[in-house]
């Protein structure tokens, strides 16, 4: 294990994911989907976050705070895990076959400004602002299977699966 600043260390330790996140994300992976991590976290923070909790090995791109000059709810990372995993695959997404799935306004608006489909999770906790009427709600993470299902998509963004 790499050696992170212990203040780091106790924090994850205390950290837990969105239930249903690891067979979610192993679901996900199983029916071809790729995923990109697309968070205001510091780096250092999601790598420890990758390592200790084990969910490396379904995003092979992460954009982090420390990745971008403009934040959510600015589009900007969205864009850039778009372009990185596009390299990555070496083929074009569209956005439309994007879905990005978060659990907070500036998730919401992120994803709409970027021209991408959005799914909320426990959106209703947000208190039910109007600006969520785009999206597609979740009440749980695991919802996003039944929602692949529906649709043929080639790219997921996956963010903020810390809680």
């Amino acid at each position: 294990k790499r050696n992170f600043p212990e203040n780091l260390r106790k924090h994850i330790d205390q950290s837990k994911l969105l239930p249903g996140t690891i067979e979610t994300l192993y679901g996900l992976k199983q029916k071809g989907i790729y995923m990109a991590l697309v968070t205001n976290t510091p780096k250092s923070y999601v790598e420890m976050a990758s390592e200790h909790f084990g969910f490396d090995i379904y995003f092979p791109v992460k954009v982090t705070a420390d990745d971008v000059k403009l934040h959510k709810p600015n589009p900007h990372s969205i864009h850039k895990a778009r372009r990185e995993l596009q390299d990555e695959l070496n083929t074009k997404i569209k956005r439309k076959e994007i879905y990005y799935v978060g659990d907070s306004l500036a998730d919401y608006q992120a994803g709409t400004s970027a021209g991408v489909n959005v799914a909320i999770i426990n959106g209703d906790k947000l208190g039910g602002t109007h600006e969520l009427r785009k999206a597609r709600k979740l009440r749980k993470l695991e919802e996003i299977l039944d929602v692949i299902d529906e649709i043929n998509l080639t790219a997921l963004g996956k963010l903020d699966v810390i809680d």
